[in-house]
């Protein structure tokens, strides 16, 4: 699966932010940004807070990742249509 250059972050997850320390919330924030961008799966086995908020967050970056991937497709699709029109 193609990494996104985005990530979208929802109201849901921020009202759990909030509820964080400083440290965990970096790291809640660090772990959204590596499994996005660069692909990496955090350990949290440490921390059962964050664990929790990791398995409740990454069905929806997957989502988000697919979607992505689709709409990406589906443009590249689009402009090739548009060319072979012309």
């Amino acid at each position: 699966m193609t990494r996104a250059k985005y990530v979208p972050l929802y109201e849901s997850v921020w009202i759990a932010l909030k509820g964080m320390t400083e440290e965990e919330r970096l790291r809640a924030y660090d772990s959204l940004c590596e499994y996005a961008f660069e692909g990496l799966v955090p350990d949290f086995s440490d921390q059962p807070l964050l664990s929790l908020f990791w398995e409740l967050t990454r069905p929806n970056i997957d989502a988000a990742l697919r979607r992505s991937e689709v709409n990406r497709r589906n443009i590249g699709r689009r402009w090739e249509n548009r060319q072979d029109g012309e």
